[in-house]
């Protein structure tokens, strides 16, 4: 086990072995975390968890944001589908006994149906795994065998995926006790939060949320196509890229009256969030910053 300092809160991270290409991967990863990593995420964290509301984490990695927010808030309800990363994750809660009783994992994926889905991801746990085709389909895991190691480039496998009610019920959440919900879904937002949009408006309940968007990775094949290709293909993903996100602001604006971008500032235009090469956080609010 290993302690390590985020801000004010002592956090323990497991040394237990996993995966022998990704163990000394996601140890160094923690050391990062402690220097300086996104202070914008935990400075947003700190200003909207309280103790008196849960949140959910929808992505959770290996438990980076899961443990900072479980010493903050009252509970913590987190999702994450990919299986390597989910197994560092159990391993991490399990470490912080005094925030651990608070946080509950589960390791399906949070999105707009009900359904098997190909899950598509990295080699071993990179933080970026997807609903969308980013990593080799055909250079697939034998997830009859729980070993990565011997996959260096990537590949996919099927995973179990719920739209929002019914995470709410499998996870048995009152989503009332909820005041917000961390996405951070490589790509999988454009999906999910549309159709969240339509249930806090039937249940008409809007809980702060705090969105990572990876428009680059509506794109298949984003991180393997040659230079040439997404030189060729730049300008119609950009026109595409800022229709997406209009659509998105648009459907989020009808519900919310405030939306900023990570340092604090109003989103005052779509432009804002950059094309079809930017990755951007918001945060979407009926309360002010």
């Amino acid at each position: 086990m290993r302690q390590i300092k985020k801000n004010k809160f002592n956090i323990f991270i497991s040394e237990k072995p996993v995966d022998s290409i990704t163990d000394e991967r996601v140890l160094s990863f923690w050391d990062c975390y402690q220097n300086n990593f996104e202070d914008y995420t935990f400075n947003i964290f700190d200003r909207f968890l309280d103790k008196d509301h849960g949140f959910m984490d929808i992505g959770a990695w290996v438990g980076a944001t899961v443990l900072y927010g479980a010493h903050i808030a009252k509970t913590c309800y987190c999702f994450e589908p990919d299986k390597l990363a989910f197994e560092y994750l159990k391993n991490n809660i399990e470490e912080n006994i005094n925030v651990k009783d608070k946080i509950k994992a589960f390791d399906f994926g949070v999105s707009d149906k009900n359904s098997r889905e190909t899950f598509y991801v990295g080699p071993g746990s990179t933080s970026m795994s997807s609903l969308k085709p980013i990593w080799k389909k055909d250079e697939s895991y034998d997830t009859s065998v729980y070993n990565y190691s011997d996959k260096s480039q990537g590949g996919s496998y099927d995973i179990d995926v719920y739209d929002f009610p019914t995470t709410l019920k499998k996870a048995n959440i009152d989503l009332k006790s909820i005041n917000f919900i961390k996405i951070d879904i490589e790509g999988g937002e454009f999906d999910l939060i549309p159709s969240m949009i339509d249930y806090f408006e039937k249940v008409n309940y809007y809980p702060t949320l705090y969105i990572s968007l990876h428009t680059p990775f509506t794109f298949s094949m984003f991180w393997k196509k040659s230079f040439f290709h997404k030189l060729v293909a730049y300008l119609p993903k950009k026109i595409s890229a800022r229709i997406k996100n209009k659509k998105l602001i648009t459907k989020l604006s009808s519900a919310y009256t405030n939306i900023y971008l990570r340092d604090g500032k109003h989103l005052k235009s779509v432009s804002e969030l950059g094309d079809a090469r930017a990755f951007v956080e918001i945060v979407v609010t009926n309360s002010s910053w």
